[in-house]
């Protein structure tokens, strides 16, 4: 036989194993603390929720309101009095539009306009304004406001008006 004594054999084993087991134990120690943490935090935002339903249900239902619009489709397209519209708009806003123009449009039912200038921030937020309540459905589909000289800014926006076409609704 070797020279290893069984007792030495026996005891280093039992050293090992208890280590392993103690080991084990702190994995076993640490996952429930995770698990704890994890359980805690899961609660909280089941409070949070909760409290967010309560608020919720307190709150009162809107309900949607339908009214006539006050738009209105073109019976054709006419550009020349979306010009004279868009024009006397810029004057009585105190606003000069160097650029009013009609661009090719290639959709059926739209027109489609362009307009820059330069004015005052509150200038060109009273035009555009102005523009939204006209009774001709008139939309800015594209738009820039670049800073200018002083207190000014210089803008550049895309406008469309659609109108009814042949088969159309009116």
């Amino acid at each position: 036989m070797s020279g290893f004594d069984k007792r030495i054999v026996v005891a280093a084993l039992i050293i090992v194993v208890g280590l392993a087991q103690a080991g084990l134990a702190g994995v076993a120690y640490y996952w429930r603390g995770q698990t704890s943490s994890d359980l805690e935090t899961a609660k909280d935002d089941l409070d949070l929720l909760n409290a967010r339903i309560d608020l919720a249900r307190a709150r009162p239902e809107l309900t949607a309101t339908s009214s006539e619009s006050q738009w209105r489709l073109a019976a054709g397209p006419d550009a020349s009095r979306t010009l004279e519209a868009l024009q006397g708009i810029a004057d009585s806003v105190e606003v000069r539009l160097p650029t009013l123009e009609v661009l090719k449009s290639r959709s059926e039912g739209k027109r489609s306009f362009r307009i820059k200038g330069t004015a005052a921030p509150a200038r060109v937020c009273a035009l555009v304004a102005a523009i939204e309540e006209l009774e001709e459905l008139v939309v800015v589909e594209t738009g820039s406001i670049l800073p200018a000289d002083g207190e000014s800014v210089t803008f550049d926006l895309g406008l469309a008006t659609y109108h009814a076409t042949q088969g159309g609704p009116r």
